[in-house]
């Protein structure tokens, strides 16, 4: 049975010819991919999107966002000084 189904699939249908094809269609559509994710947007130019994007005020926000994060962490270890001086 299992050489009538051979034979049957790869001589009388052609099928194994139209696998191989396939298979080779599909390999070469991957290496098109491939190579257009090389041609994609390197690093450099990400930058230079970003920074094109960002305005003045995106800045003063996260020099706005870095100072209330300093003036909470020495509010924390002032905290935690006291905690520790007061034994608990």
């Amino acid at each position: 049975m299992k050489r009538y189904t051979k034979t049957l699939i790869t001589e009388e249908t052609n099928l194994g010819n139209l696998i191989e094809e396939a298979i080779k269609k599909n390999e070469q559509e991957d290496m098109a991919d491939k190579l257009a994710d090389d041609t994609d947007l390197g690093v450099d130019d990400t930058i230079s999107e970003l920074e094109a994007s960002l305005h003045d005020n995106d800045f003063s926000d996260y020099a706005d966002f870095i100072d209330n994060e300093t003036l909470s962490d020495e509010e924390l270890v002032k905290f935690l000084d006291e905690a520790r001086k007061n034994g608990s």
